[in-house]
């Protein structure tokens, strides 16, 4: 019984991490780059929608496990998975 409620909260807090939010100013991180160095398995990234992030990214090897997720500051506002996005999304994604 215990190892089940054990199993069950565990499986509820993995993947919750940190989100680290990047943008030009006002944010964490003011660099895509920096954020990718410092985010750990289970944190999200979050671009702010509508600003340009350019550059060769890196991602950084991981030895701890758990995905990094990056999206838009705005993700919420998406269609859910597996609808096309049109260029009306356009607002709602960082480029």
């Amino acid at each position: 019984m215990y190892k089940q409620i054990l199993f069950l909260c565990m499986a509820m807090t993995a993947g919750w991490g940190a989100t680290l939010q990047v943008c030009a100013s006002g944010c964490a991180y003011s660099n895509f780059q920096a954020a990718l160095n410092a985010a750990q398995g289970g944190d999200a990234i979050e671009l702010r929608a509508g600003e340009v992030f350019e550059g060769a990214f890196v991602l950084p090897y991981r030895t701890s496990g758990g995905r990094i997720t990056v999206r838009s500051s705005r993700w919420r506002e998406l269609p859910p998975p597996g609808t096309r996005l049109t260029a009306a999304h356009a607002p709602l994604l960082p480029k």
